[in-house]
C-alpha cells in the first residue's frame, strides 16, 4: 500500500531548491514523496523546481521503463479538460496529435478541476465539480465560467473525483467521492440541482480517482492507491477487481469512455515516468496502453476529461434555413424536406451511437423510426456537401 499523506500538512515539507551537492539524496527524497497517495495537482506536493528536477531525471531513465505506445484510432475526436499545473488552462486534447493542446485560456476556478462531464444536444457545456465539491459551468472550447452551487449530500469528508452520465429515458449522474484514506463511496447524482444520494455504504477503496463507464454502461474506477482498476455495482455501490492498471498512477487523473470509438481513456500521471500521458483502459482486464505522452518537453496534468466531436457542437448553427423535419417529437415516422436535394440522413444517440444511416438525393423524404426506442437523438443532415444537426425526440 502506497503512503498516504493530507496534501495540506505535505505543502508544509516543501523545500527550497537544493544545491548541486546535494542532488542525489534530494531526488531520493523527492521520489519518496512522489510515492506517496495524492488526490490533487502535482503543484500542490512540488514546486516547479521541484517538477524539473523529476523531469529531468526520468529523462535519464526513460531506457529502463517499458512505455508501450500505440497508434490513436480516434479519428478528429477532441477531449475536453483542464491543465491544473499552475497556471491553469482550458484546454482540449487532440488523441491523433498530442505533441500540443488547444488552449482557450486561463480558468478562474480557485480549487483543484478533478471531475466533470459534457452535455448538451448537441453537446454545449462542461460541467466541472472541483475538490470542493463545487459545481461550475463552462463552454467548451472557451473559458466562459459561472459558478453553480455546490453537490449536496455527499458524505463529510469526501471529495468528488469522477463523474460519469450514463443516458437513457431519464439520464443519471454517477460520482465517486473518497477522503483518501479510509472511506470511499458512489454517488447518484441529479443533474438539474446536483442533489447527490449515497448508494450503499463504504466501498473499501482507499483514493478512487475517476469514474467512466464502459460500452454496456458498467461504472469502472481507478484506486492510485493499489494502481487497480474495479468496478461499481450501480444498484449496490460495491467495488469489485477486474486488475491491475499496469502503470503507477498518482494524483488527479481524467478518465471517459468515447462512444464513437468504444474506448475508455485516462489521461494519466505516471509516477514511473513523471509525465502526463493518454491511456486506453482494457474494461475487462484492467489493463492499460500508452497512446503517448501529452505535450512532450512540458509540465502538464489534467484531472478530468470528456470526449467531444467539435463538428457536433450546439455552437455550429443549423446552415439549412429551409429544412423542415416533422412532426417532432415523432412516433414511427419522419417527414424531411428542404429546398436543395438532400443527400444523406444519420441519426445519433445521445451517447454516440450511429442508429441511422440514409443516402439520398431528393427534396423529400418519410423515415421510417418505429423501431427506435423512446428519447433523444441527434439527426445528422447533408445538404450541398455540407452538415447540419437537429434534437430529434421519438416518443
Amino acid at each position: 500500500m502506497k503512503v498516504f499523506n493530507n496534501i495540506i500538512l505535505l505543502l508544509g515539507l516543501l523545500l527550497t531548491v537544493p544545491s548541486a551537492s546535494q542532488n542525489r539524496t534530494n531526488i531520493d527524497t523527492l521520489l519518496e514523496r512522489l510515492n506517496e497517495n495524492h488526490m490533487g495537482s502535482v503543484t500542490d506536493v512540488f514546486t516547479l523546481e521541484e517538477l524539473q528536477q523529476l523531469k529531468a531525471y526520468f529523462a535519464t531513465q526513460k531506457g529502463n521503463v517499458p512505455v508501450q505506445e500505440n497508434e490513436s484510432l480516434l479519428l478528429n475526436r477532441r477531449l475536453a479538460s483542464s491543465q491544473v499545473v499552475i497556471p491553469v488552462r482550458v484546454v482540449s486534447i487532440e488523441p491523433t496529435d498530442l505533441s500540443d493542446l488547444l488552449d482557450y485560456g486561463p480558468s478562474n476556478i480557485p480549487e483543484f478541476e478533478g471531475a466533470g462531464y459534457i452535455r448538451g444536444i448537441p453537446a454545449n457545456e462542461a460541467v466541472i465539480i472541483d475538490n470542493a465539491n463545487n459545481v461550475y459551468l463552462r463552454g467548451i472550447e472557451n473559458n466562459t465560467i459561472v459558478n453553480n452551487g455546490a453537490v449536496v449530500n455527499v458524505p463529510p469528508g469526501e471529495s468528488i473525483t469522477g463523474v460519469e452520465l450514463i443516458v437513457g429515458r431519464t439520464d443519471m449522474l454517477y460520482g465517486v467521492s473518497t477522503n483518501g484514506v479510509d472511506s470511499s463511496h458512489l454517488l447518484r447524482i441529479n443533474p438539474s440541482n446536483f442533489e447527490a444520494e449515497v448508494i450503499g455504504g463504504n466501498n473499501g477503496l482507499i483514493v478512487p480517482i475517476a469514474l467512466a463507464k464502459d460500452g454496456a454502461n458498467n461504472l469502472i474506477t481507478i484506486d492510485i492507491d493499489d494502481d487497480m482498476v474495479y468496478t461499481l455495482n450501480i444498484e449496490t455501490g460495491a467495488a469489485s477487481l477486474i486488475g491491475p492498471l499496469g502503470y503507477n498512477a498518482n494524483f488527479g487523473q481524467g478518465m471517459a469512455f468515447d462512444p464513437f470509438s468504444g474506448e475508455i481513456l485516462n489521461a494519466a500521471y505516471n509516477s514511473s515516468v513523471g509525465d502526463s500521458e493518454l491511456r486506453v483502459i482494457n474494461p475487462n482486464t484492467g489493463l492499460s496502453v500508452s497512446l503517448g505522452t501529452i505535450k512532450p518537453g512540458t509540465l502538464d496534468q489534467f484531472g478530468w476529461i470528456d470526449a467531444y466531436d467539435s463538428d457536433l457542437l450546439a455552437t455550429i448553427e443549423n446552415i439549412f434555413d429551409e429544412f423542415e423535419m416533422y412532426p417532432n417529437p415523432m412516433s414511427d415516422q419522419l417527414h424531411i424536406k428542404a429546398t436543395n436535394p438532400i443527400q444523406s440522413v444519420s441519426i445519433f444517440t445521445l451517447a454516440g451511437q450511429e442508429v441511422v444511416q440514409k443516402s439520398m438525393d431528393t427534396l423529400s423524404s418519410t423515415l421510417d423510426l418505429a423501431f427506435l426506442s423512446s428519447g433523444m437523438y441527434v439527426m445528422q443532415v447533408e445538404i450541398n456537401n455540407e452538415l447540419g444537426f437537429y434534437k430529434l425526440i421519438k416518443n
